[in-house]
């Protein structure tokens, strides 16, 4: 497998995550429309390499024909943050550091 990744296939992935996140279990044709994939190869290779790659622990329940994921790994999504959004973020982790004094270098290093 390639080590660099198309900005598509990034897409493609976050949409896919983001989807998984936002839901306990999804079916094989729902997580499909959401990557928008045209076959069903290319739905399995982005599974291992979200699997392999990232350490995604995505599991297939062949019981309920579900699939659920236990933990992002390493992946992070793709996101798309406004300026008073990042401001309200930036002020957030003043207050924690303030108030959550265990947490002020995170807070810091973020």
């Amino acid at each position: 497998m390639p080590k660099d990744m198309t900005s598509i296939r990034h897409d493609r992935l976050s949409r896919i995550m983001a989807f998984l996140q936002s839901r306990a279990r999804a079916s094989h044709d729902e997580i499909f429309a959401v990557g928008e994939y045209k076959s069903n190869r290319t739905f399995q290779n982005d599974l291992c390499y979200l699997r392999g790659i990232y350490g995604a622990n995505i599991k297939y329940d062949p019981h309920e024909k579900l699939y659920f994921m236990e933990s992002a790994g390493t992946f992070y999504l793709n996101l798309k943050i406004t300026k008073p959004e990042i401001t309200a973020l930036t002020a957030g982790l003043s207050m924690a550091a303030h108030f959550l004094p265990h947490l002020e270098d995170s807070a810091k290093t973020l």
